[in-house]
Order: C-alpha cells, then sequence, then structure tokens
C-alpha cells in the first residue's frame, strides 16, 4: 500500500487554496473591514498632559536654624532628664532558694 499519493495531494490542494485565498484578499482590497474604516491622512499628535509623579521619597528637610552649640545643648539635656526619669523606674526581682528534707517538707530556705 502506498499512502504518499493521497497526502501529496491532500498537500498540493491546501496549498492551492490558500494561494487562491491570498489572490483573492490582494485583489479585492475593499472587502476588508479593518482596513476600510481606519481614518486617511496624518494621525494629530496626543495632547499634552501633566503628569505628577508620586514617589516614596520624602523631601529632605531643611537644615536646623539654631547653631551646633545649642543644638548640642538641648541634646545634652534631653539625655540628663532621661536618666532622672529612668531611675524613678525600678524593678525589684526576689529570689527564693528552698531546700527539702527526705520526707518531702522544707528544710531550708534563702531569700
Amino acid at each position: 500500500m502506498n499512502f504518499a499519493c493521497p497526502s501529496l495531494s491532500i498537500a498540493r490542494l491546501s496549498f492551492v487554496l490558500s494561494a487562491a485565498v491570498l489572490v483573492i484578499g490582494l485583489l479585492l482590497p475593499g472587502i476588508s473591514g479593518p482596513r476600510s474604516r481606519c481614518p486617511r491622512g496624518p494621525i494629530a499628535p496626543p495632547p499634552e498632559r501633566r503628569v505628577t509623579r508620586i514617589t516614596g521619597d520624602a523631601e529632605p528637610e531643611a537644615p536646623p536654624g539654631l547653631p551646633e552649640a545649642e543644638i548640642v545643648k538641648r541634646f545634652a539635656e534631653q539625655r540628663e532628664n532621661y536618666l532622672l526619669a529612668r531611675a524613678n523606674y525600678t524593678y525589684r526581682r526576689t529570689v527564693r532558694i528552698q531546700e527539702f528534707g527526705l520526707d518531702g517538707q522544707p528544710s531550708g530556705e534563702f531569700v
């Protein structure tokens, strides 16, 4: 059996049909819809738009209007206030050590 001949004729037939569709498409340009709806002539430029870009970067702060000596003095005052306030916040830790005898009862304790 030889199956090469029928497939060859199908290939030839599909080639001829494709060529015919291409030739018809080239000969009849008025049939194609999207090309006929396109405006002819130069395209007008798009209107100018004002674009404002929003970024995550903050604008740099202006340098302080105080002299350096005043900045150092204020920082030192804040540090002293912090140390005084921290002295008022204290905590107490209690450590209890118990010793148990053979009967399971506490026999000694150190606090």
